[in-house]
């Protein structure tokens, strides 16, 4: 009984006395891709500015799903196709808007379900 009154103590004065941390300016920056090109390891984007040869980026396709609006047996099911996808890579050049990334994306994304290259702040 008394372990537990002492845990729950540690608990409830750690709550209380938590700091909050601020979080100021700017922390992820994020353009989006035009195109992918190069053996899926170049990409055309509207903007570099803000990244930096070696930031860990994210490329994250927002876009790209649909219901199945057809009068089948699957009628208003969604069909996901590649909204969701996913990648983590690393910035290995940048030449005006190009971006060569470190490794080949393993995933296909398609450009028309805004595909968004985001830099990822592993600093915080």
């Amino acid at each position: 009984m008394k372990n537990h009154i002492l845990l729950l103590f540690t608990i409830v004065f750690s709550l209380n006395h938590a700091q909050a941390q601020c979080i100021n300016g700017i922390i992820n920056r994020y353009t989006a891709v035009l195109e992918i090109g190069c053996n899926k390891q170049v990409l055309s984007v509207a903007s570099s500015n803000g990244f930096a040869v070696g930031d860990e980026v994210l490329i994250i396709q927002m876009q790209g799903a649909s219901i199945d609006q057809s009068n089948t047996s699957n009628f208003g099911a969604p069909q996901v196709g590649s909204a969701g996808n996913y990648s983590f890579n690393r910035i290995e050049a940048i030449i005006n808007n190009s971006i060569k990334l470190q490794f080949q994306l393993a995933r296909s994304f398609d450009v028309a379900g805004k595909v968004q290259l985001i830099r990822v702040n592993t600093t915080m």
